[in-house]
Protein backbone atom coordinates (compact mmCIF):
# COMPACT_ATOMS: atom_id res chain seq x y z
CA UNK A 1 0.00 0.00 0.00
CA UNK A 2 2.71 2.14 0.58
CA UNK A 3 4.29 1.73 -2.10
CA UNK A 4 1.47 2.20 -4.81
CA UNK A 5 1.03 5.33 -2.81
CA UNK A 6 4.79 6.61 -2.96
CA UNK A 7 4.43 5.71 -6.69
CA UNK A 8 0.52 7.74 -7.20
CA UNK A 9 1.96 10.70 -5.56
CA UNK A 10 5.34 11.08 -7.85
CA UNK A 11 3.08 10.60 -10.93
CA UNK A 12 0.64 13.13 -9.68
CA UNK A 13 3.64 15.76 -9.10
CA UNK A 14 5.67 15.16 -11.79
CA UNK A 15 3.81 13.77 -14.48
CA UNK A 16 5.70 11.51 -17.29
CA UNK A 17 8.06 11.00 -13.84
CA UNK A 18 7.52 7.06 -14.69
CA UNK A 19 8.02 6.99 -18.01
CA UNK A 20 9.39 3.73 -19.52
CA UNK A 21 12.72 5.47 -19.65
CA UNK A 22 13.25 6.53 -16.71
CA UNK A 23 11.85 3.20 -14.79
CA UNK A 24 14.58 1.47 -16.55
CA UNK A 25 17.28 3.68 -15.39
CA UNK A 26 15.20 3.90 -11.66
CA UNK A 27 15.17 -0.05 -11.51
CA UNK A 28 19.16 0.00 -12.59
CA UNK A 29 20.21 2.48 -10.17
CA UNK A 30 18.12 0.32 -7.54
CA UNK A 31 19.33 -3.11 -8.33
CA UNK A 32 22.23 -3.37 -6.69
CA UNK A 33 21.13 -2.09 -3.50
CA UNK A 34 18.52 -4.39 -4.30
CA UNK A 35 21.19 -7.40 -4.25
CA UNK A 36 22.54 -6.63 -1.16
CA UNK A 37 18.96 -6.13 0.32
CA UNK A 38 18.22 -9.96 -1.03
CA UNK A 39 21.60 -10.96 1.02
CA UNK A 40 20.79 -9.18 4.23
CA UNK A 41 16.94 -10.89 4.11
CA UNK A 42 19.17 -14.50 4.23
CA UNK A 43 20.89 -13.81 7.44
CA UNK A 44 17.66 -11.76 9.01
CA UNK A 45 15.29 -14.66 8.15
CA UNK A 46 17.73 -16.76 10.22
CA UNK A 47 17.85 -14.76 12.88
CA UNK A 48 21.21 -12.88 12.26
CA UNK A 49 21.94 -9.55 10.19
CA UNK A 50 25.47 -9.19 8.21
CA UNK A 51 26.84 -5.59 8.55
CA UNK A 52 29.87 -6.37 6.70
CA UNK A 53 27.61 -6.71 3.35
CA UNK A 54 28.82 -3.27 2.21
CA UNK A 55 32.58 -3.35 3.14
CA UNK A 56 32.58 -6.76 1.70
CA UNK A 57 30.88 -4.94 -1.88
CA UNK A 58 33.65 -2.80 -2.03
CA UNK A 59 36.09 -4.46 -1.03
CA UNK A 60 35.69 -7.06 -3.71
CA UNK A 61 34.95 -4.76 -6.30
CA UNK A 62 38.35 -2.91 -5.90
CA UNK A 63 40.12 -5.99 -5.46
CA UNK A 64 38.83 -7.45 -9.40
CA UNK A 65 38.83 -4.07 -10.58
CA UNK A 66 43.19 -4.17 -9.39
CA UNK A 67 43.52 -7.47 -10.67
CA UNK A 68 41.73 -6.59 -14.45
CA UNK A 69 43.97 -3.56 -14.41
CA UNK A 70 46.83 -5.95 -13.87
CA UNK A 71 46.27 -8.77 -15.70
CA UNK A 72 43.63 -7.57 -18.62
CA UNK A 73 41.66 -10.78 -18.16
CA UNK A 74 38.01 -10.93 -17.65
CA UNK A 75 36.95 -14.37 -16.12
CA UNK A 76 40.42 -15.02 -13.78
CA UNK A 77 39.06 -11.48 -11.66
CA UNK A 78 35.77 -12.15 -11.75
CA UNK A 79 35.85 -15.63 -9.79
CA UNK A 80 38.12 -14.18 -7.95
CA UNK A 81 36.06 -11.40 -6.40
CA UNK A 82 33.71 -13.72 -6.01
CA UNK A 83 35.55 -16.67 -4.22
CA UNK A 84 36.72 -13.88 -1.85
CA UNK A 85 33.22 -12.68 -1.07
CA UNK A 86 32.27 -16.53 -0.27
CA UNK A 87 35.34 -16.58 1.86
CA UNK A 88 34.80 -13.57 4.10
CA UNK A 89 30.95 -14.84 4.52
CA UNK A 90 32.16 -18.19 5.34
CA UNK A 91 34.75 -16.54 8.23
CA UNK A 92 31.85 -14.87 9.33
CA UNK A 93 29.67 -18.04 9.34
CA UNK A 94 32.32 -20.13 11.72
CA UNK A 95 32.47 -17.33 13.96
CA UNK A 96 28.70 -17.27 13.90
CA UNK A 97 28.13 -20.53 14.80
CA UNK A 98 31.12 -22.46 15.54
CA UNK A 99 32.49 -19.29 17.93
CA UNK A 100 29.13 -18.26 19.35
CA UNK A 101 30.04 -14.68 18.64
CA UNK A 102 27.00 -12.65 18.07
CA UNK A 103 26.17 -11.51 14.62
CA UNK A 104 26.14 -8.09 15.22
CA UNK A 105 29.71 -8.29 16.66
CA UNK A 106 31.12 -10.32 14.38
CA UNK A 107 29.61 -9.15 11.25
CA UNK A 108 31.03 -5.68 12.71
CA UNK A 109 34.24 -6.72 13.63
CA UNK A 110 34.35 -7.92 10.05
CA UNK A 111 33.54 -4.67 8.45
CA UNK A 112 36.09 -2.58 10.93
CA UNK A 113 38.86 -5.20 9.65
CA UNK A 114 38.08 -4.96 5.81
CA UNK A 115 38.24 -1.08 6.63
CA UNK A 116 41.87 -1.56 7.09
CA UNK A 117 42.65 -4.30 5.30
CA UNK A 118 41.66 -2.09 2.17
CA UNK A 119 44.01 0.78 2.93
CA UNK A 120 47.07 -1.75 3.33
CA UNK A 121 45.86 -3.85 0.40
CA UNK A 122 44.62 -1.45 -2.02
CA UNK A 123 45.53 1.89 -0.77
CA UNK A 124 43.33 5.30 -0.33
CA UNK A 125 43.08 5.71 -4.02
CA UNK A 126 41.90 1.93 -5.77
CA UNK A 127 43.69 1.29 -9.17
CA UNK A 128 42.73 -0.47 -12.10
CA UNK A 129 39.61 -0.90 -13.98
CA UNK A 130 36.94 -2.31 -15.41
CA UNK A 131 37.03 -5.30 -18.45
CA UNK A 132 34.70 -4.50 -20.80
CA UNK A 133 32.67 -7.41 -21.08
CA UNK A 134 31.94 -6.26 -17.03
CA UNK A 135 30.66 -3.26 -18.21
CA UNK A 136 28.37 -5.00 -20.72
CA UNK A 137 26.84 -7.19 -18.00
CA UNK A 138 26.36 -4.42 -15.21
CA UNK A 139 23.78 -2.87 -17.95
CA UNK A 140 21.99 -6.17 -17.16
CA UNK A 141 21.70 -5.91 -13.34
CA UNK A 142 18.03 -5.19 -12.90
CA UNK A 143 17.58 -8.73 -14.65
CA UNK A 144 19.83 -9.97 -12.04
CA UNK A 145 18.24 -8.66 -8.95
CA UNK A 146 14.90 -10.12 -10.29
CA UNK A 147 16.20 -13.43 -11.21
CA UNK A 148 17.81 -14.05 -7.82
CA UNK A 149 14.42 -12.80 -6.05
CA UNK A 150 12.55 -15.27 -7.99
CA UNK A 151 15.58 -18.11 -7.10
CA UNK A 152 15.96 -17.70 -3.30
CA UNK A 153 11.82 -16.95 -3.27
CA UNK A 154 11.24 -20.25 -4.47
CA UNK A 155 14.28 -21.25 -2.28
CA UNK A 156 13.14 -20.05 0.98
CA UNK A 157 9.87 -21.58 0.09
CA UNK A 158 10.10 -25.10 -1.14
CA UNK A 159 13.42 -26.01 -0.51
CA UNK A 160 14.58 -27.99 2.72
CA UNK A 161 17.31 -25.77 3.04
CA UNK A 162 14.92 -22.88 2.72
CA UNK A 163 12.78 -23.92 5.37
CA UNK A 164 15.58 -24.71 7.45
CA UNK A 165 16.88 -21.09 7.55
CA UNK A 166 13.72 -20.41 8.53
CA UNK A 167 13.42 -22.52 11.31
CA UNK A 168 16.59 -22.08 13.33
CA UNK A 169 15.88 -18.36 12.71
CA UNK A 170 11.82 -19.01 15.11
CA UNK A 171 14.14 -21.12 17.33
CA UNK A 172 17.89 -22.61 17.26
CA UNK A 173 17.64 -24.62 19.94
CA UNK A 174 14.07 -26.88 18.59
CA UNK A 175 16.07 -27.17 15.09
CA UNK A 176 19.16 -28.32 17.29
CA UNK A 177 17.04 -31.09 19.02
CA UNK A 178 14.86 -31.64 16.11
CA UNK A 179 18.36 -33.27 14.18
CA UNK A 180 18.98 -30.13 12.17
CA UNK A 181 22.87 -29.03 11.94
CA UNK A 182 22.16 -25.76 12.89
CA UNK A 183 25.96 -24.56 12.40
CA UNK A 184 25.95 -25.79 8.82
CA UNK A 185 23.18 -23.99 7.72
CA UNK A 186 24.52 -20.87 9.69
CA UNK A 187 27.44 -21.00 7.99
CA UNK A 188 25.92 -21.66 4.64
CA UNK A 189 23.68 -18.54 5.31
CA UNK A 190 26.29 -16.27 5.90
CA UNK A 191 28.30 -17.48 2.88
CA UNK A 192 25.29 -16.94 0.34
CA UNK A 193 25.36 -13.46 1.95
CA UNK A 194 29.01 -13.39 1.41
CA UNK A 195 28.60 -14.47 -2.53
CA UNK A 196 25.71 -12.00 -3.39
CA UNK A 197 27.32 -8.57 -1.91
CA UNK A 198 30.73 -9.31 -3.86
CA UNK A 199 28.52 -9.73 -6.88
CA UNK A 200 26.54 -6.35 -6.73
CA UNK A 201 30.19 -5.28 -5.84
CA UNK A 202 31.08 -6.54 -9.02
CA UNK A 203 28.17 -5.02 -11.16
CA UNK A 204 28.70 -1.72 -9.21
CA UNK A 205 32.34 -1.81 -10.47
CA UNK A 206 30.86 -2.39 -14.14
CA UNK A 207 28.67 0.59 -13.58
CA UNK A 208 31.63 3.09 -12.13
CA UNK A 209 34.36 1.68 -14.00
CA UNK A 210 36.46 2.12 -12.14
CA UNK A 211 36.91 0.61 -8.49
CA UNK A 212 36.18 3.29 -5.58
CA UNK A 213 35.84 2.69 -1.85
CA UNK A 214 33.21 5.03 0.22
CA UNK A 215 34.29 5.26 3.88
CA UNK A 216 31.27 7.02 6.35
CA UNK A 217 33.27 7.40 9.72
CA UNK A 218 36.01 5.79 9.12
CA UNK A 219 34.02 2.64 8.05
CA UNK A 220 34.06 1.11 4.42
CA UNK A 221 30.46 0.99 2.87
CA UNK A 222 28.03 1.69 6.39
CA UNK A 223 25.77 3.58 4.09
CA UNK A 224 25.10 1.01 1.68
CA UNK A 225 24.50 -1.33 4.51
CA UNK A 226 22.49 0.71 6.53
CA UNK A 227 20.07 1.45 3.72
CA UNK A 228 20.52 -2.61 2.64
CA UNK A 229 18.98 -3.09 6.37
CA UNK A 230 16.09 -0.58 5.96
CA UNK A 231 15.17 -2.11 2.90
CA UNK A 232 14.16 -5.20 4.59
CA UNK A 233 12.84 -3.76 7.28
CA UNK A 234 10.70 -1.95 5.53
CA UNK A 235 9.69 -5.12 3.86
CA UNK A 236 8.60 -6.92 6.86
CA UNK A 237 11.73 -9.10 7.45
CA UNK A 238 12.15 -8.46 11.01
CA UNK A 239 15.29 -9.32 13.13
CA UNK A 240 13.14 -11.60 15.25
CA UNK A 241 13.85 -14.06 12.31
CA UNK A 242 11.32 -17.26 10.71
CA UNK A 243 9.37 -14.61 9.26
CA UNK A 244 9.29 -12.31 5.99
CA UNK A 245 10.96 -13.46 2.22
CA UNK A 246 13.02 -12.23 -0.54
CA UNK A 247 9.31 -11.01 -2.16
CA UNK A 248 8.48 -8.86 0.75
CA UNK A 249 12.24 -7.39 0.37
CA UNK A 250 11.69 -6.44 -3.27
CA UNK A 251 9.18 -4.52 -2.65
CA UNK A 252 10.63 -2.60 0.70
CA UNK A 253 14.08 -2.06 -1.94
CA UNK A 254 10.97 -0.16 -4.38
CA UNK A 255 9.80 1.53 -1.52
CA UNK A 256 12.82 2.98 -0.42
CA UNK A 257 13.98 3.88 -4.08
CA UNK A 258 10.58 5.06 -4.93
CA UNK A 259 10.95 7.90 -1.81
CA UNK A 260 14.47 8.90 -2.31
CA UNK A 261 13.60 9.83 -5.94
CA UNK A 262 10.11 11.69 -4.97
CA UNK A 263 12.72 13.84 -2.19
CA UNK A 264 15.00 14.06 -4.81
CA UNK A 265 12.47 15.56 -7.19
CA UNK A 266 11.68 18.30 -4.44
CA UNK A 267 15.45 19.27 -4.28
CA UNK A 268 15.92 18.09 -1.22
CA UNK A 269 19.62 16.68 -0.42
CA UNK A 270 20.76 13.34 1.25
CA UNK A 271 20.33 14.74 5.15
CA UNK A 272 16.30 15.07 4.40
CA UNK A 273 16.55 11.52 2.79
CA UNK A 274 18.71 9.76 5.85
CA UNK A 275 15.86 11.89 8.51
CA UNK A 276 12.95 10.63 6.33
CA UNK A 277 14.27 7.09 6.15
CA UNK A 278 14.86 6.95 10.03
CA UNK A 279 11.32 7.93 10.96
CA UNK A 280 9.81 5.45 8.36
CA UNK A 281 11.76 2.77 9.67
CA UNK A 282 10.86 3.08 12.79
CA UNK A 283 7.20 3.58 11.98
CA UNK A 284 6.77 0.71 10.00
CA UNK A 285 8.68 -1.62 12.28
CA UNK A 286 6.47 -0.58 15.29
CA UNK A 287 3.25 -1.30 13.41
CA UNK A 288 4.75 -5.12 12.25
CA UNK A 289 5.79 -5.58 15.71
CA UNK A 290 2.05 -4.61 16.70
CA UNK A 291 0.38 -6.99 14.39
CA UNK A 292 2.83 -10.05 15.26
CA UNK A 293 2.53 -9.80 18.48
CA UNK A 294 -0.88 -9.41 18.72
Amino acid sequence: MIFIIIFVVAEILQPKFWTIDYLNFFLWDLSLLGILALAQTMVMLSGGIDLSTGAIYFFSSSICGALMGITGDFLGPFVAALLLGLLLGIVNGIGVARLRVPPIIMTLGMLVFLSGLAFIVIGPAPKGGAHPLLIMLSKGSTYAWVALAIVLTVVSERTSFGWSVRSIGSNPIASHASGMNVERVTMQVYAVSGFLSALAGLLYLGWARTPYIAFTVSAMGVDITVRSIAAVLIGGTLFIGGLGGFDRTVIGTLITGTLFALIRMFGLGQEVILMVEGVLLIVIVYFYLRIYYR
